[in-house]
């Protein structure tokens, strides 16, 4: 089985660094605890406006799959971390890709 998770929790947004909770961290802590190996698959989403209007250019764009490594809270502030940094990038990529490349920081 698989499961998805949009950690962002929303479509439009600003350019604020994406801020992201424990929860899937959790998960994959819980997971591995459990013997199981859990791939997290950062997604970048991007349409051709901040708040995606009918008939939008829309990317996908994916980084490569991140594991827990460790355990315990450090080893999700870790992985969390990681995902943050992932998930930029890719959202970079589906930016781009729909004319719409984020400002520098």
């Amino acid at each position: 089985g698989q499961v998805v998770v949009f950690p962002e929790g929303r479509i439009g947004r600003d350019e604020d660094v994406i801020k992201l909770e424990q929860g899937l961290p959790r998960l994959a802590s819980m997971a591995h605890t459990r013997g199981l190996e859990v791939p997290v698959v950062p997604v970048g989403l991007a349409y051709g406006h901040a708040v995606p209007q009918c008939g939008d250019a829309a990317a996908l764009c994916f980084a490569p799959p991140l594991q827990l490594t460790g355990t315990g809270k450090a080893a999700a502030l870790d992985l969390t971390n990681r995902l943050a940094g992932a998930m930029r990038s890719a959202e970079e990529a589906a930016r781009r890709s729909v004319g719409r490349p984020l400002e520098p920081n």
